[in-house]
């Protein structure tokens, strides 16, 4: 038992570096630009905008998760964070396949207000 710990303390150290190519999901393109995979969809780190909004009526941090996951829904959309505190959202997202009109509908579908900062 106690060399089972001992090696799993210092298992992390005897591993190789992980690289874009050895994630699974993941790729390098000729340019260089990493791939995200998010389920079925593949979208370009160069080619994603930023939204920055701010979220209305959010009583409780797990208000914050529910419109996450809204956001999540969205196609198009590779990363959304919600920060209840600041009452703030972060979403990166393709220019073409969705806009911030399309992100601030998907909030107020799930029941809350948002606007643009």
């Amino acid at each position: 038992m106690r060399w089972l710990i001992l090696i799993s303390l210092f298992a992390p150290t005897f591993l190789p570096p992980v690289s874009a190519e050895t994630v699974q999901g993941g790729s390098l393109s000729k340019h260089g630009s990493a791939s995200v995979s998010l389920g079925a969809r593949r979208v370009q780190e160069r080619s994603l905008t930023e939204a920055r909004l701010q979220v209305l009526n959010m009583s409780c941090p797990l208000c914050a998760v529910t419109v996450r996951k809204a956001l999540e829904r969205v196609p198009g959309v590779a990363r959304a964070e919600v920060d209840f505190k600041t009452k703030r959202a972060v979403v990166r997202y393709d220019p073409e396949k969705t806009d911030p009109k399309a992100l601030i509908r998907a909030i107020e579908e799930a029941g809350y207000g948002a606007r643009r900062e």
